[in-house]
């Protein structure tokens, strides 16, 4: 049963990222043209700080990092004080040197990952978190009076930097994974990483088992055939956008689109 759902998720996938000179009303599609410039800027901008740490050989700069931050922190009405850019950047940046994977390293695909990589990609995002609200901790109360944990914008930094690694957490997905696993699963044990609680703990405790592993089951309870049919509506709309769009966004982008609707997520049978 579980592998049905997740195949009949795939399916969605696949029918709302065709282009929409093949299906006008292709919901993924529809999404990304929509903010088709923003997604390229910022996209390419994310590439070209990445190849250039590696081609030089050290971290990008916190000043980058932070700009690029801001965009994102606009984009997506995220509210990081401007006042936090800097620690925030500082995060990301050391939290990514931790494992070397501006260089020489580079982070593993999520879909592929084994469960060592998996812990690897969710420490990252917490020890992001935690370097950020140490930081902001040093700002006066005045200026700081209660610090959030910037759970949502650390993922989608990520994800923008290295998008075939880092899944995006915020709550639209949360309620869209959810609905598909209470489809997928039955017992209480195999449900509870997935719960909504679980999966939006603003201290990350849940990224990996209800984000991350959410990710790998649905590639790994899903066929080679959907997974090439996958790729090639990636490669097709990377081509449409100017830009590198992976299997990863097409995923992202239909579960924040559903906001837990199985109308959407679920492709009939």
């Amino acid at each position: 049963m579980r592998s049905e759902i997740f195949r009949r998720l795939a399916e969605a996938i696949f029918r709302e990222s065709l282009l929409l000179a093949i299906k006008p009303d292709a919901r993924i599609s529809l999404h990304l043209d929509k903010q088709k410039d923003w997604e390229r800027e910022t996209r390419t901008a994310c590439r070209a700080l990445v190849e250039s740490a590696r081609a030089d050989g050290r971290m990008p700069s916190e000043d980058d990092l932070a700009k690029l931050a801001q965009r994102i922190n606009s984009f997506y009405h995220a509210r990081l004080p401007r006042a936090g850019l800097a620690y925030f950047a500082e995060g990301v940046r050391e939290s990514v040197q931790m494992l070397r994977w501006w260089g020489p390293s580079q982070p593993p695909d999520v879909l592929t990952s084994a469960d060592v990589q998996a812990i690897k990609i969710a420490e990252v995002v917490t020890s992001a978190m935690e370097s950020t609200c140490q930081g902001m901790s040093l700002v006066t109360a005045a200026t700081f009076p209660r610090p959030q944990r910037p759970y949502a914008l650390v993922t989608k930094v990520l994800h923008f930097l290295f998008p075939s690694s880092f899944p995006i957490y915020d709550w639209q997905v949360t309620q869209s994974i959810n609905a598909v696993a209470l489809c997928a699963y039955s017992t209480r044990v195999e449900l509870r990483p997935f719960r909504k609680t679980l999966v939006s703990a603003t201290g990350g405790s849940g990224y990996r088992e209800g984000i991350v592993d959410f990710y790998r089951l649905l590639w790994m309870h899903t066929t080679s055939d959907q997974h090439d049919r996958l790729r090639e509506n990636a490669a097709s709309l990377s081509h449409y956008m100017d830009c590198w769009i992976t299997v990863h966004d097409l995923i992202d982008k239909l579960l924040w689109i559903a906001d837990g609707n199985l109308e959407i997520l679920i492709c009939p049978g």
